[in-house]
């Protein structure tokens, strides 16, 4: 049988394409990032829980936290976390830790109060210069003078469910700070709102019909610090490092170097794109799944200006393909005190080394 080298050398060039042409573009990027090279100034620059410095050190102190940052005075700052893990005993265990920190960043002083989530006996707010527990009635006033005791609010009309009309009455020259929703009874006919406020300097709480509603009233964390937030488009002005005028705005576009975290560089890694044969191999049918469109994995290097010098670090980033916006793994928003020689970017507190 004669062998036709010419068919054989044709078919072969045809099962190529076939193979190669659906990943093409895939081969075409990874190509790409084979050719370049990171520049020499970003090489050893570390993730933020690993920053090191001759002047500053970084230390994580919250984990989960919802609460603002409280100004409590011209020297001293008030933050809370909660912590929270899985107990051996069933449930989750809750620590509640409250920070006072002064101008240099150092921690002047702490308070921890913990529970579990099977007691549901505790539930810790901050709402200005007061600690709360909502499910216990009482509030402490350690933030103002270091008393951790804890008082008691005032029960208005002791458990009688007043009127629509008697609880605009209560609450038209007090703040509220909370409306719980209690359900009872079958199909939730008894149920009830509690209600807490703060009135003429006094905690109170009572308790009204169902369906009452009030939100004009709502209080607001008075003592409240400003704090910042990334976004990648640039506003009216941004927070600085420096001893400026107190900007009003929220928010700081992090692609202008004169922010206080200036997105320097960006630096793609991988391309996330799985083989168009991989996919049709591991394609089930239901199952779900769906060619990966691509993008790539990288890395954002961060500048952040300090009173002393300039920080850098860097941290994983999402690029979209094809219009390459940017997905960053984390987002820092960020609290300066006012003549503060420390920062806090969420979790993360830098302050000036002793």
């Amino acid at each position: 049988m004669k062998i036709n080298i010419k068919k054989i050398f044709l078919f072969s060039i045809i099962l190529i394409v076939i193979v190669i042409l659906p990943d093409i573009n895939m081969y075409r990027e990874r190509y790409k990032l084979r050719s370049q090279k990171l520049t020499e100034i970003y090489k050893n620059q570390t993730e933020l829980d690993n920053l090191k410095d001759d002047y500053y050190e970084v230390l994580k102190i919250k984990e989960n936290s919802t609460e603002p940052i409280l100004q409590v005075n011209d020297s001293t700052t008030v933050i809370f976390t909660k912590n929270s893990e899985d107990s051996e005993k069933g449930g989750v265990d809750y620590e509640n830790i409250w920070y006072k920190i002064n101008l240099k960043g150092q921690i002047t002083d702490s308070l921890i109060y913990s529970c579990n989530s099977l007691n549901n006996e505790h539930n810790y707010n901050t709402f200005n210069d007061y600690i709360i527990d909502t499910k216990q009635n009482t509030y402490s006033n350690w933030i103002k003078n270091n008393d951790t005791k804890h008082y008691a609010f005032k029960n208005i009309n002791e458990n009688k469910i007043l009127t629509k009309e008697e609880a605009d009455k209560i609450t038209s020259d007090g703040k509220i700070m909370q409306i719980d929703y209690i359900y009872l009874g079958d199909n939730g006919i008894d149920s009830k709102n509690k209600v807490i406020i703060f009135k003429n300097n006094v905690w109170n709480y009572f308790y009204t019909e169902k369906n009452w509603h009030k939100s004009a009233n709502y209080t607001t964390n008075e003592s409240q610090a400003q704090s910042y937030y990334p976004i990648d488009k640039e506003p009216d002005r941004a927070p600085t490092a420096g001893g400026e005028e107190k900007s009003k705005q929220i928010f700081f576009d992090i692609n202008n170097p004169k922010s206080i975290i200036y997105r320097e560089y960006i630096f793609k890694e991988k391309w996330n794109e799985n083989s168009f044969w991989y996919d049709i191999i591991n394609w089930h049918w239901g199952s779900g799944n769906t060619s990966n469109s691509g993008g790539w994995t990288g890395s954002s290097y961060f500048s952040i200006k300090m009173p002393k010098t300039t920080l850098h670090y860097k941290q994983v980033v999402y690029i979209d393909s094809p219009d390459e916006s940017l997905r960053d793994i984390a987002s820092y928003s960020v609290f300066k005190p006012k003549n503060g020689e420390y920062i806090l970017l969420d979790s993360y507190l830098i302050r000036p080394k002793q």
